[in-house]
């Protein structure tokens, strides 16, 4: 287990503290480059980048954090997503572009019951010199299963984060040592790294200039995010929007699920540049230098 030290809490709290959307951009890079030495060299001018890339294995959760910036456990309806559906949109989208990191998450993504037979469909895709990471982030509450270890550990640029929440991560330890004894990396974030406030998703009485600067100064839209087909450029979007917490918006994502390859080629680049912001800014404080800190993994 890679325990991270006090210079490198240090870092990463300073990262959290005055990190810049442009700085996160290249750490992003740092880590692709760790995973997979030369991935940075691989990506070519001309070449559509995704830098991170998040699939939503499930909306289940063994937690209920009340400032989840993803919004699980206000989620009305949770779901398990059917794998074949997940690796269908993976492959179109990796076949248009290249992805920097690639991060499967949940809800806890330990009680996704596809999770062993997704990461065995993926690791026979082949895409490794398309894809410079693959992270699986769990929160420690769950011992990983034999089936999702021996398949996971066949996916050389891969690696797990167990997000360390003290006493509520409770299998921590377990589930380090047995990733590890299948040959697995293993990152643990520190106990104490605080979170960030993103508020709740009432109406803010924003300018159109007032929302278009959130979104250049929010870190969420680094990130690309599959949540039942649909590719979002937001943390908190897929549950605003499908969960009818805000009012619906198609121009918030690309619907996946019904594009070809080639419909996805030609609209991807300006879905991943083109946006000013999105109608999800206008209920969201955004995740940037100056949201506030708060509690982490404090329970409902």
């Amino acid at each position: 287990m890679e325990e991270l030290d006090e210079d490198n809490m240090n870092e990463i709290k300073d990262k959290h503290e005055i990190g810049t959307p442009e700085d996160h951009l290249s750490e992003i890079m740092e880590e692709a480059e760790k995973y997979h030495p030369g991935y940075g060299a691989s990506v070519m001018t001309g070449d559509v980048l995704i830098h991170a890339l998040e699939i939503k294995t499930t909306s289940f959760c063994t937690l209920r954090c009340k400032d989840c910036t993803h919004l699980i456990p206000y989620t009305k309806a949770p779901a398990h997503m059917p794998a074949e559906d997940l690796m269908d949109d993976i492959k179109k989208i990796i076949r248009v572009a290249k992805v920097a990191g690639l991060i499967f998450m949940g809800g806890e993504v330990m009680i996704y019951p596809q999770l062993a037979e997704l990461m065995e469909a993926y690791s026979k895709e082949g895409f490794y010199d398309r894809v410079g990471f693959v992270r699986v982030t769990t929160n420690g509450t769950v011992v990983p299963s034999d089936e999702f270890c021996a398949a996971f550990r066949k996916i050389k640029n891969g690696y797990v984060v167990i997000s360390d929440y003290g006493i509520l991560s409770s299998n921590r330890d377990e589930a380090a040592k047995k990733l590890e004894s299948f040959g697995i990396k293993v990152n643990v974030i520190p106990e104490d790294l605080q979170w960030r406030s993103l508020g709740d998703w009432h109406h803010r009485d924003y300018s159109k200039e007032e929302a278009e600067e959130l979104y250049r100064k929010c870190h969420g839209k680094l990130y690309l995010h599959l949540y039942r087909d649909h590719l979002y450029h937001c943390y908190r979007a897929p549950v605003m929007n499908e969960d009818g917490l805000i009012p619906h918006s198609d121009g918030d994502y690309l619907d996946i699920g019904s594009m070809s390859v080639e419909d996805l080629s030609r609209r991807l680049p300006e879905f991943l540049t083109g946006l000013s912001c999105t109608k999800s800014c206008f209920y969201c404080d955004g995740f940037h230098e100056q949201s506030p800190f708060v509690e982490r993994a404090a329970q409902l």
